[in-house]
């Protein structure tokens, strides 16, 4: 059954992310539940869907339910180090003493949550394989039932050693977490945007807000879990981090556990954050105070709100009714006022500001008609200037020659950037770089070849140069490379080398 359900003998299902559910529910008994019941009650899918964007959840649902989708453990936010490095089947003593007396052993889905060191039951420390099976002895680990000992007989290994007291507190807590987003139905009908705006909010009502407010999240973090935790599960507080990117309301971390640890910090409980969550309030503070951590009031001056991230996080429907409002608001500006310029419209504060900046994002060319930009007036053209015209049309000619004779040449290259420009320089004029020679980036652009059109081309030049060496050649000369997929073309690639290296030998 095995071999029916994967397709290829020798195949271990997965057991964190497995997929073919539907092809497994008809191949057992009619009582079995329907692949939507295993995919909600028995699999991580209810733990990874809330934080996974609309397009990422509808993969991980596809390799769920059908075929596997490659790369699904990075989209999960599953990487092979960090948090992702505790990746391992893991059982609780206490929870297999219960078992004992019912007499029915079975793995539990909240113990197999990567990143989980604490049962959320018992609170208890979860124990995997041995050190000499973790060390690589897979036989071991495919035939590894839950028990108290190891399959070798050897002694089990805590999944993640706990060395203080907040460790385990703050671990037990993150398990209570994930085992009852997994069984609670209430934070199943949560949408990644909502959860996003609900982080945003409570961000800002802790004063997020440059790289100040970065740092007393960061301490407000480090009370509530422990650095050690934030550590452990690669919590990066800095500037250029998804930390940063999740509390500004861009974009939540992939992996739940990193979120589940970001909920707790900044909610206490998975309870208030669901409350949050159905109910956004955006924070209202006063301007000129901050409350710590600590309780002590501290003068400060709030950052600009991010009306761009709010704006990127909207429908189709709620962007339609801002387009309609800021070009009233546009048009009001322009009966009202006389003498108004683009500039004018825009350094207007209140909801003139506003308007501005939301048609130069999402209605530019509406903007562009009803606010014409000032014309660009010449000062003169410089010696400067000269050189630059000089150079870019020089190095526009010299990289079409350059692919003339790249693409004449006995042995193929591929057409990049470095070897278009090889051979000329930009020294010839003074303070020149790329980006100001418009007619050398339009060649460019012509001439650089994408990866898929050079193994298109490459795998063209291959049969000819089979065919060349022996009309008798066993492809087939109507094949057309352009018309195959990436694996197909790379099969043929090969194919058509190892013939070529073996007619060559002998």
């Amino acid at each position: 059954m095995t071999m029916e359900l994967m397709d290829k003998p020798g195949h271990r299902a997965g057991w964190v992310l497995p997929s073919g559910l539907e092809k497994l529910a008809s191949l057992l008994h009619p009582g079995v539940p329907p692949a939507e019941t295993l995919l909600r009650e028995h699999t991580l899918y209810p733990l990874f869907r809330p934080f996974l964007p609309d397009f990422a959840a509808a993969s991980l649902r596809t390799h769920f339910l059908g075929s596997s989708v490659r790369g699904i453990a990075a989209t999960c936010g599953l990487l092979p180090y960090g948090i992702s490095a505790r990746w391992n089947r893991a059982v609780c003593l206490a929870c297999l003493n219960e078992d004992a007396k019912s007499g029915q052993f079975h793995w539990r889905t909240s113990h197999l949550v990567p990143g989980i060191a604490m049962c959320p039951i018992h609170s208890e420390p979860l124990y995997t394989y041995c050190t000499t099976c973790a060390s690589g002895f897979r036989e071991s680990l495919s035939a590894w039932l839950p028990s108290t000992r190891c399959a070798c007989g050897g002694n089990l290994t805590p999944v993640h050693v706990l060395r203080t007291a907040e460790e385990r507190t703050a671990e037990s807590r993150i398990a209570q977490m994930a085992g009852q987003i997994l069984t609670d139905p209430s934070f199943e009908v949560l949408g990644h945007d909502q959860i996003l705006l609900a982080v945003a909010n409570r961000a800002k009502e802790f004063g997020h807000g440059g790289p100040r407010g970065v740092m007393r999240l960061q301490k407000l973090l480090a009370q509530r879990i422990g650095q050690d935790t934030l550590d452990a599960h690669q919590i990066c507080t800095g500037r250029r981090t998804a930390f940063r990117a999740a509390v500004a309301g861009q974009q939540l971390f992939r992996n739940p556990v990193q979120n589940i640890i970001l909920i707790s910090g900044l909610f206490g409980s998975l309870n208030n954050f669901i409350d949050a969550a159905r109910n956004p309030n955006p924070a209202k503070l006063e301007p000129s105070l901050y409350r710590d951590v600590s309780g002590k009031v501290v003068r400060r001056r709030l950052g600009r709100p991010d009306s761009y991230a709010k704006w990127d996080r909207m429908s189709a429907i709620e962007l339609a009714e801002m387009r309609t409002q800021s070009r009233c608001q546009a048009l009001e500006a322009i009966r009202t006022g006389t003498t108004l310029t683009r500039s004018v419209f825009g350094r207007t504060p209140g909801a003139c500001s506003v308007a501005y900046k939301f048609l130069l994002r999402f209605d530019r060319e509406w903007l562009d008609k009803v606010f014409p930009p000032r014309p660009f007036t010449s000062r003169g053209t410089s010696r400067f200037d000269t050189e630059r015209a000089q150079l870019d049309r020089s190095l526009a000619a010299h990289v079409y020659a350059r692919r003339d004779t790249l693409l004449h040449a006995a042995a193929p290259f591929r057409l990049t950037k470095r070897r278009l420009l090889q051979g000329h320089s930009l020294t010839s004029a003074r303070r020149a770089t790329l980006d100001m020679l418009t007619n050398t980036q339009r060649a460019l652009d012509e001439c650089v070849e994408s990866s898929p059109a050079w193994s298109i081309r490459r795998a063209s030049l291959l049969l000819e140069h089979a065919f060349s060496l022996s009309p008798n050649a066993p492809f087939d000369r109507n094949i057309t490379p352009a018309n195959l997929s990436p694996t197909q073309l790379k099969r043929l690639y090969r194919k058509i080398q190892k013939w070529c290296e073996g007619r060559a030998s002998t």
